[in-house]
C-alpha cells in the first residue's frame, strides 16, 4: 500500500521538495535546450563540450533522487535520513554553485571557438543565478522542515525499540546506514557516469571498468543493506565479502580521482574537473562512512535488533504489541485531581 502523507508538516515537506524539483528541472531542460540549439556541428570536436550533459544529467538525476528519498523518508519515518536529506540538499546547491563557473569556462572556451554566439553566456547566466537562489533557498526551507520531522519522528523510533537505551543505539546505527547506503547510490552513479560520459576514448580498460562498475556497485548496496537486515548466519561470511568489494570500490576511486590531475589525463578531465572533484570527495567519505557503519552493525548482530528491522509480519507485531503496552501503561498511572 502506498503511504500518503498524514500531517502537516509531512505534506510540507513533500509538496515543498515536489515544488523544488518542478521549477528547477524546468529551468535546466530550458538552459540546456538553449545551448543545444546555438551551438554549429562543430561542437562535437570540442573537448569541453562532451561535458556539458553530464552537468545537466546529473542536476535533474539529483533532483529526481531527492523526491525518491523524501518518499522513503517520510514512508518509514527514518529521523536519521530526515538529517540527511538537509545535507543533501545542500550539496546540491554547493553543486549548483561549482555548476555555475564550470559553465562559465565552457562557455568561454566554446565562444573562442566559434561554436556558440557571443551572448550565449548573458542569455544564460539569469537561469542559472536563478538556479543558485532557488536551490539555496529550498536548502533552508528543507532544512527547517527536517528540523520539524526530526520531532515528530523521533518519538516513533523511541516506540519502536521500547524505549530501551542500548537498543535505540543499535536502531539509529541501522538507521545510519541505510541512510548512508541510500545517498551512496546518487553519489556513486554520479560520479561513475561522469567518468563514463566526458572522456572521449570509449574503449580502453578504465572506461570498460567504469561501466562494469554502475550497476556492481547499486547492487553491492541492496545487498549490503539485505544482509544487514536480515542478520543471516550465512550473512558473516557476505559481509565480509562486501567489506572487501567496498574497499576495493573505495581504492578505484582513489584512483580516479588522482587521474583527473595526471598530465597524461588532464586535458581530457579539465572541462568538468570542478564537478568531479567535488564528487569524488563525497563518494570518497560515504564510501569509508559506510565500511565503518557496517563494521559496527555487524558488532550488534545477534543482540535482538533483527525482529525491529527485518520487516516482517513479526515487526510488525511487535510494534503493535507495544503500542497496546504504552496505553494500557498510560491508563495505570494515577492521574492527579484536578
Amino acid at each position: 500500500m502506498l503511504y500518503r502523507p498524514n500531517t502537516l508538516w509531512t505534506w510540507i515537506f513533500f509538496v515543498s521538495t515536489f515544488i523544488e524539483a518542478v521549477v528547477l528541472i524546468t529551468l535546466e531542460v530550458v538552459i540546456y535546450t538553449s545551448l543545444q540549439n546555438s551551438v554549429t556541428p562543430i561542437a562535437s570536436t570540442v573537448t569541453a563540450y562532451r561535458s556539458i550533459p553530464s552537468f545537466f544529467a546529473l542536476v535533474t538525476l539529483g533532483l529526481v533522487y531527492q523526491l525518491l528519498l523524501v518518499y522513503d523518508t517520510l514512508a518509514h519515518q527514518n529521523t536519521i535520513q530526515v538529517i540527511g536529506l538537509g545535507i543533501y540538499s545542500g550539496a546540491l546547491s554547493v553543486y549548483n554553485g561549482i555548476q555555475y563557473n564550470q559553465l562559465r569556462d565552457i562557455v568561454e572556451i566554446l565562444t573562442a571557438n566559434s561554436v556558440v554566439p557571443q551572448n550565449t553566456w548573458p542569455l544564460l547566466r539569469g537561469m542559472i543565478v536563478s538556479i543558485i537562489v532557488i536551490t539555496a533557498s529550498f536548502t533552508f526551507w528543507i532544512q527547517y522542515s527536517a528540523w520539524k520531522l526530526y520531532e515528530e519522528f523521533a518519538w516513533v523510533t523511541l516506540r519502536k525499540v521500547e524505549a530501551d537505551l542500548q537498543m535505540r543505539r543499535r536502531y539509529l546505527c541501522f538507521q545510519l546506514l541505510l541512510s548512508v547506503l541510500k545517498f551512496d547510490g546518487f553519489f556513486f552513479l554520479g560520479f561513475l557516469l561522469q567518468l563514463a560520459i566526458i572522456p572521449y576514448n570509449k574503449s580502453g580498460p578504465t572506461f570498460v571498468a567504469i561501466v562494469t562498475l554502475i550497476p556492481l556497485s547499486c547492487c553491492l548496496l541492496f545487498i549490503t543493506a539485505w544482509v544487514v537486515r536480515h542478520e543471516y548466519r550465512v550473512g558473516t561470511i557476505v559481509i565480509s565479502l562486501d567489506q572487501v568489494f567496498h574497499l576495493a570500490l573505495i581504492g578505484f576511486f582513489i584512483y580516479m580521482f588522482t587521474a583527473f590531475y595526471l598530465p597524461r589525463t588532464y586535458v581530457e578531465y579539465l572541462s568538468a574537473q570542478r564537478t568531479l572533484s567535488f564528487f569524488g570527495i563525497i563518494t570518497i567519505v560515504l564510501a569509508l562512512g559506510t565500511v565503518t557503519m557496517i563494521c559496527v552493525c555487524f558488532r550488534n548482530f545477534g543482540q535482538g535488533l533483527r525482529p525491529y528491522v527485518s520487516g516482517g509480519a513479526k515487526a510488525r507485531l511487535l510494534g503493535e504489541t507495544f503500542e497496546m503496552q504504552l496505553r494500557e501503561g498510560y491508563l495505570r498511572v494515577p492521574h492527579e485531581a484536578t
